[in-house]
């Protein structure tokens, strides 16, 4: 197992470092206790990129464990300090002993248990007879061992499977399914290679990261230099490379290099050779360059403090950093060259978790991008280049799957609003706490909005903002059809909904329902969205899906949403979708979720007799990358035929994108031309119409969410949307008879230039209909 499985959100690119053989000694001091392994190399001088010191996975431990905030350059580590064995979940216990050199015990040693992405931490410390015990989770762990004590010589590492602690390269798994003792290790003892860091007349330079690497390219150890310009860093016997890096942005990063000018050089170093003893008086004056500068401002123009500002060279042999000042400015120190600036939107970590305000990415010409593949090169020629400027967008929420939970019942009260709505009256009800399973702080939820027992025709409105009168639809139907529609929904801030009722005339009435069935949250505790072309997985009118024939009532069957023709991964957390029922000889309603409901307690599509349906669906994937669909129907006998259309996947990891909720806004209206389509839709005549730059939907949006009306339509048929125009699609997105208003919420993917396409399939040629688009939010992709 390599450590360097470590994902790295948001930051710049980790590249691996070529260092030729070869070692300037330099080793003067005393000896400590213990071995004295002797490296084996030859006097010499590097020649080697100027890596990222900030990107190994192993110095992100080491400081992301003591540190409340980001590290720059690492992600973040999600720490538990101090969690015991019975403070976890089905928790047991990691233990066993640390010794040091002749097997004396060694207490005060941190010993740390990762999980297998390197996000969470779990803590423990040796006692005086240096016996530990770590709590976790049943998982798979690597075990990290630190000493806290300053001037202390025994070196850092990880379990290996044997009594001595491995090298920062790599480190054996510990698979934990019940109580793993045993876990003993020998902690060596090292030296200390030390010296002073100076800048531009000698003066002492604070606060420079000091990182240390040995010649075959593992991470040894770090220090920042005091006050007085000192440093510290206890390392093994071998030969390393020193290289320091100024985060203020004023200085050059780069390599002690024992020939050079002031032995700083930001493209190679002398190795320093480490025997039997330590090594002082590395020293080096490090030079100031030319700087590159601007100023980073969210899309409304506010400045944006605290961002990491990193540079690249073309060939990747210098590398700067910076972060921006509380009005926004930066200065990141460069030498002459060719560069890409990157900019961090890491914003504030707690225990359990790092809120990003902002999405990273590099700076363009044509704007800010999340593509490591469209920077614009800004050159340093003799002078200091100022103006890169950059907008940063929002990072986004990643997101959260539930079991649906009713949250609002207003027919008995449930959610605290009991009794129909009237007409015009917005009503507010609570979403976050404990009942819902929406923690305080979420974002936007998915769900479904349902409306029964209305006097009449009419629709209903949901988003965070109480409206009486909305400017968009969420659930449109007529008098006494039990309608569902699903929705992402931002939540006002503080964790509720409003929904309004609008009917043709005053005095009538409509209670609703809602289920909740997920949540965002803005930080990287949950999934990440990646969008999909529609794919059909399921068509019990066939073969599709492997259930053929229609369902019978409150029987549940389960098929495979995942591998196949469907784009989904079996990492899958959650998909989103259509489910559409059809040849239905019953009233009733469908079920979809993770596991098979034979009596569910949610509904997710509700319909009569003979009327083709469909709802969107956003539905956790349960075991085996399966799901399941439930047909409810008044009594036995009736049956009904399923479709189910996949649109998106969520994964448990930030390869994906992330979401960003709107107050829901009209963007397409073919009935008045908003939108830029005027006039309805003809029989398989696919339209497209631009989405990015409308309605607060950004260039780089990959998808979004919304609602898909259709209005005024002369005939049955239905309506598809999706990233491309296609005059005969193999899906369906709304299902529709002639003069029902009817909408179906839509999680789909932007095609080409960010446009979305419409095609509306009737029987025959000669109908027309009209469609609404509303948007509720989007999706960003997140730099990899």
């Amino acid at each position: 197992m390599s450590s360097a499985r470590l994902t790295r959100l948001g930051t710049s690119i980790l590249l691996s470092l070529v260092i030729a053989a070869g070692l300037a000694s330099a080793a003067l001091g005393a000896s400590p206790t213990g071995p004295t392994p002797s490296p084996s190399a030859s006097p010499g001088v590097t020649t080697t990129p100027n890596r990222d010191p900030a990107s190994d996975p192993a110095r992100c431990l080491q400081l992301g464990r003591k540190s409340a905030v980001p590290v720059p350059g690492c992600p973040p580590i999600k720490s538990t300090a101090g969690l015991s064995a019975a403070a976890t979940t089905a928790g047991y216990a990691i233990s066993g002993k640390v010794t040091g050199t002749g097997g004396v015990a060694l207490s005060g040693i941190e010993v740390d248990a990762y999980d297998t992405v390197g996000n969470y931490s779990y803590n423990g410390v040796t006692v005086s007879d240096g016996t530990y015990s770590v709590g976790v989770p049943a998982g798979t762990y690597t075990i990290y061992f630190y000493v806290t004590a300053t001037g202390s010589r025994y070196l850092p590492g990880y379990y290996g499977g044997s009594s001595v602690p491995v090298s920062w390269n790599s480190a054996a798994d510990v698979a934990v399914t019940a109580d793993v003792p045993g876990i003993n290790v020998q902690l060596q003892t090292g030296y200390f290679i030390s010296g002073r860091v100076t800048g531009t007349g000698s003066v002492s330079l604070a606060d420079i990261s000091v990182d240390i690497y040995t010649n075959d390219n593992s991470y040894q150890g770090w220090d920042s230099t005091a006050n007085d310009g000192t440093y510290s860093v206890l390392v093994s016997a071998g030969n390393f490379n020193v290289h320091m890096s100024d985060y203020s942005g004023t200085y050059l990063n780069g390599y002690y290099n024992s020939g050079a000018a002031g032995h700083f050089s930001y493209s190679s170093g002398t190795l320093v050779g480490v025997t039997s003893s330590d090594v002082p008086s590395i020293d080096v004056t490090l030079g100031t360059g030319y700087h590159i500068k601007g100023k980073v401002t969210a899309s409304d123009g506010t400045p944006i403090g605290d961002i990491q500002v990193g540079l690249d060279s073309s060939d990747y042999s210098y590398r700067g950093y910076g972060m921006t000042a509380a009005d926004g400015t930066y200065s990141v120190a460069a030498p002459v060259g060719t560069f890409t600036v990157y900019f961090n939107g890491y914003g504030i970590c707690g225990p359990d978790f790092c809120e990003i305000a902002y999405a990273s990415g590099y700076y363009s010409t044509g704007g800010f991008v999340l593509d490591y593949s469209l920077a614009s090169p800004v050159v340093v020629t003799g002078a200091d280049v100022t103006g890169i400027n950059v907008v940063m967008g929002p990072f986004g929420s990643t997101y959260h799957a539930i079991p649906p939970t009713r949250v609002l019942d207003t027919r008995n009260g449930t959610g605290g609003l009991s009794g129909p709505f009237t007409n015009h009256v917005a009503r507010t009800f609570q979403v976050t706490g404990v009942s819902s399973g929406v923690p305080a702080g979420a974002t936007a939820v998915t769900g479904n909005l349902t409306v029964t027992g209305q006097t009449s025709s009419g629709y209903l409105s949901i988003g965070p903002v109480a409206q009486d009168n909305p400017s968009s639809s969420t659930l449109n139907f007529p008098k006494g059809d039990d309608r569902a529609n699903a929705v992402s929904v931002a939540l006002s801030k503080l964790g509720t909904l409003s929904i309004t009722f609008v009917a043709p005339s005053n005095g009538n009435g409509a209670n609703a329902i809602f289920d909740v069935t997920g949540f965002y949250t803005a930080d990287t505790s949950g999934s990440t969205y990646h969008a999909l072309k529609p794919t059909r997985v399921l068509d019990s009118r066939g073969s599709t899906g492997g259930l053929p024939g229609p369902f019978t009532n409150h029987v549940a069957r389960t098929f495979v949403v995942t591998g196949g023709s469907s784009g989904v991964p079996s990492t899958a957390t959650a998909v989103t979708g259509n489910l559409t029922v059809t040849g239905q000889t019953s009233s009733g309603y469908l079920f979809i979720g993770p596991a098979a409901t034979s009596n569910p307690g949610s509904s997710t599509l509700n319909f009569p007799v003979g009327d083709d349906r469909a709802n969107a669906v956003t539905v956790a994937v349960g075991v085996g990358g399966t799901l399941s669909i439930t047909f409810v129907a008044p009594s036995n006998g009736p049956t009904a035929q399923v479709i189910f259309d996949v649109t998106g996947y969520f994964t448990d990891d930030m390869t994906g994108a992330t979401y960003v909720p709107l107050t829901p806004t009209r963007l397409l209206d073919t009935r008045n031309g908003t939108g830029g389509l005027s006039g309805p839709f003809g029989n398989h005549y696919a339209r497209s119409f631009g989405v990015s730059g409308s309605a607060g939907v950004p260039s780089y949006a990959v998808a979004v969410t919304g609602n898909l009306t259709v209005t005024g339509q002369t005939s049955s048929g239905y309506l598809y949307i999706g990233p491309s125009e296609k005059n005969d699609p193999t899906s369906s997105t709304i299902n529709f008879p002639a003069g029902d208003d009817r909408a179906n919420a839509v999680a789909v993917a932007l095609g080409t230039d960010g446009i979305l396409a419409i095609t509306f399939v009737a029987p025959s040629n000669g109908p027309t209909a009209q469609a609404i688009l509303d948007v509720t939010g989007y999706f960003v992709p997140q730099a990899k």
